[in-house]
């Protein structure tokens, strides 16, 4: 199989559930506005990153603090 054709798929099948999922908070996210309250999204630390809804967790949490820290 064309490594090339995959690499899409493996963009292309996520994008598309998520849009048929969460259309209105991709919206959202893509005007830089916060998600509504009713957003099954709201109580995760989401973040939109190249069209995907991501999840941050600890990691970029620690990341975060790290670079704040050395910005000081």
């Amino acid at each position: 199989m064309d490594t090339e054709l995959l690499e899409k798929a493996e963009t292309l099948l996520p994008k598309r559930s998520q849009d048929n999922s969460f259309r209105e908070d991709i919206k959202r996210l893509q005007q830089g506005k916060q998600l509504e309250g009713s957003s099954k999204l709201k109580r995760l630390d989401v973040v939109l990153e190249e069209g995907l809804l991501r999840l941050k967790g600890r990691i970029d949490a620690i990341q975060d603090v790290t670079k704040q820290h050395n910005s000081s």
